[in-house]
């Protein structure tokens, strides 16, 4: 028996009620859902009959729900309950018989597999900065000192978000405060390997204006990463803007990891004139990626003294180290989380992915040439993002020639020579700008 395509109303028995659909992505859905036994809402997440038929979305789905269970701050949104339901003649019941351990399996078209999330009253932080024209200092102070939690408690349990943007964070007013909470680890990176093989594995995962240096490059994901998408998202809340701008994804991408970005500026968001405010940002947007923890650290300080903090002093930051994969305790059981009010999850915008397998021979930049653009001409996550624009010309004209006879050995030369200079133009279309 296949699932019904419409999940509204539908109960699973000593767990909660379907109600309406409040949201869809790329892998699934997002319903209203009232506890069983109380008024209290949650907000669960499906994951569609067809990605479920994936071992590898299904994997996906279980991580990010194993990885919030281990995140313990008020500014991460909670899970609360995690399964599979089976369709029968009379609706949904538990599928008990159903493992989520770090490989599961492939589900069946009867079976659903669904998150069930703390509710959070409030809305995306991208829509309050379109709806609002930015953010005042007070709520950018504000903000910082909610995600710098949430990435600490992050942190502290060898996980990286790798998504940290607007889209990804709700925020609502909460006695005054502007309290922002961190969603979504759907491609969440864990150091310590325990949460099994992520589906991204090989590739470059996340949002291209939030990459890091690292990222554009290819290189390891670090938490750094989550520092670095942390200051971008500050800068945008404040100003609107990016702290690099590109007319291409090729561009921006090469952009991000061979030019530092552009600092902000008091000038640049007259709503904030708190330096202290701008010296985080840019402190979080530093250049080498190794200044950053320097750099977090430094955060509380900096928002104590800064001038937004105009009533309390905000909550002491706990920045507990990063948990190292020779750090890992094997066995350690998790306490449960908070059973609480659940949260939607976020609507987000298309994730770009990108292969970083590296060539089998390096390209060798030409005398003179910066080493590190040289470098991002060749990697194939430039190469995916330049298809769609170099697609649209073609890299060499043919050129009109008297007409003769062509033996084998002459066609084989043209190939070879036209396969050079596109080459060639491809190297310098990327880096020459």
């Amino acid at each position: 028996m296949s699932l019904p395509e419409n999940l509204t109303g539908l109960n699973l028995p000593q767990r909660f009620t379907f109600g309406p659909r409040i949201g869809a992505g790329a892998m699934g859905e997002v319903f209203r859902a009232t506890a069983e036994g109380s008024d209290r809402s949650l907000a669960v997440k499906v994951i569609r009959p067809e990605m479920a038929a994936d071992p590898k979305f299904v994997a996906r789905f279980v991580r990010e729900a194993r990885a919030l269970e281990r995140v313990q701050s008020p500014h991460v949104v909670r899970v609360v309950d995690l399964g599979v339901a089976r369709a029968n003649g009379r609706g949904l019941a538990l599928a008990t018989d159903v493992a989520l351990d770090t490989n599961p399996r492939a589900l069946g078209p009867d079976q659903l597999l669904y998150m069930a999330m703390q509710w959070l009253e409030g809305e995306p932080l991208d829509q309050r900065i379109k709806r609002e024209g930015g953010l005042t200092g007070v709520a950018a102070l504000e903000l910082a000192t909610g995600l710098l939690d949430a990435l600490a408690a992050a942190h502290a349990e060898g996980l990286v978000h790798r998504d940290v943007k607007p889209g990804n964070i709700i925020v609502a007013e909460r006695q005054g405060r502007l309290h922002p909470w961190l969603i979504d680890f759907g491609i969440v990176k864990s150091l310590d390997g325990d949460l099994g093989a992520s589906l991204t594995t090989g590739f470059v995962a996340g949002t291209p204006q939030y990459f890091s240096p690292e990222q554009a490059r290819g290189e390891a994901v670090t938490a750094d990463v989550d520092l670095w998408a942390l200051g971008v998202t500050l800068y945008h809340a404040l100003t609107r803007k990016y702290p690099y701008e590109a007319a291409t994804m090729a561009r921006l991408i090469v952009t991000i990891g061979r030019e530092p970005p552009r600092p902000l500026q008091v000038e640049d968001c007259p709503k904030c004139a708190s330096p202290q405010l701008v010296a985080l940002v840019n402190g979080l947007l530093t250049w080498p990626h190794t200044e950053r923890l320097r750099s977090l650290d430094a955060a509380r300080e900096l928002l104590r003294r800064s001038p937004e903090n105009l009533a309390d002093e905000p909550p002491t930051l706990q920045m507990r180290p990063l948990r190292r994969p020779s750090q890992a305790t094997q066995g350690v059981e998790v306490p449960p989380p908070v059973p609480a009010m659940v949260a939607p999850p976020p609507l987000e915008e298309p994730e770009f992915v990108a292969s970083t397998e590296v060539p089998a021979r390096p390209a060798v930049a030409p005398q003179g040439a910066d080493p590190v653009a040289g470098t991002l001409a060749m990697t194939p996550l430039v190469r995916q993002a330049l298809a769609e624009t170099v697609a649209m010309e073609p890299l060499v004209r043919p050129v009109a020639e008297a007409p003769r006879q062509k033996g084998p050995r002459d066609w084989t030369w043209a190939v070879a020579v036209v396969a050079v200079v596109a080459f060639a133009v491809l190297v310098w279309w990327v880096v020459g700008w």
